[in-house]
């Protein structure tokens, strides 16, 4: 179910859109607790794994995407990684005879080709950093996709070509979205709460508890898992039988596995 949109937070990520300088880690912080405005492609049948959003995934020692999330079908699993990048980089140069990309526009498009290069090299220790999170089914295949999130829809969709010309720099493994097009989403009610995870070493942190986190802690145990008191509270005050959980047995919701919610 969509979250009914709230004309003060539209504003204040409106108020952040017309910042003179953004830093990209105002976004970075807006939608970790907002991430109801993150746009989610590329869904599998299962939707967003767990209903959860991985802050600052680690694809290397010198690259890190500023989200990740699963979603599945039976039988493979598709990784997405999220770029945030800032709203003032303008996307395209001031010529109508040709849409040619700035330079820095192309930088960003390059960083995720780069990141492209390191998940084809380094995807074991990468894909094993999230065999907690994909269980029962962690050793079905995994595909990866790329969000790139950059600039204005008003700076660059002059037209209908502009709009076609970015669909082309993507491809089929990346979109490119601006930030206007996270305002559309959030504004059509159609948008969902999310979870935000953190992954330190190979423990799962909770960031943010926005939600219910379905399935995913049906299959997890207290070694992979680390809670906060206030957050186990929550849990429970949710119907997870917490107490028997750190006893050993997998995660249940009012006497049932946590999977027999979905």
């Amino acid at each position: 179910m969509g979250v009914t949109p709230d004309a003060s937070i539209a504003e204040r990520f409106n108020d952040l859109l017309q910042h003179e300088n953004p830093r990209e880690s105002l976004f970075q912080s807006f939608l970790e607790k907002y991430p109801e405005f993150l746009l989610t492609p590329f869904l599998l049948n299962h939707h967003v794994h767990g209903s959860a959003l991985i802050s600052q995934f680690r694809l290397g020692t010198t690259l890190t995407a500023d989200f990740a999330y699963l979603t599945k079908s039976s039988i493979k699993w598709r990784l997405v990684l999220v770029e945030i990048e800032r709203p003032n980089i303008d996307l395209f140069l001031s010529n109508n005879d040709q849409i040619t990309p700035t330079a820095a526009f192309n930088k960003r498009i390059a960083q995720i080709h780069e990141w492209m290069s390191e998940v084809r090299r380094n995807s074991g220790p990468i894909f094993r950093a999230l065999d907690s999170l994909r269980r029962p089914a962690e050793k079905n295949a995994i595909d990866v996709r790329y969000l790139l999130i950059v600039g204005r829809s008003a700076q660059s969709f002059k037209n209908q070509r502009y709009a076609d010309r970015l669909l082309d720099l993507g491809g089929n493994d990346l979109q490119i979205s601006t930030f206007d097009s996270l305002s559309r989403h959030y504004s059509s009610g159609q948008a969902e709460k999310k979870n935000i995870l953190a992954l330190r070493k190979v423990i799962v942190h909770f960031k943010y508890l926005h939600v219910p986190p379905s399935q995913m802690l049906a299959h997890m145990y207290p070694h992979e898992l680390s809670l906060t008191v206030p957050q186990a509270n929550r849990l429970r005050s949710w119907g997870y039988d917490i107490p028997a959980w750190k006893s050993g047995r997998l995660l249940s919701i009012n006497g049932k596995k946590a999977s027999q919610r979905d």
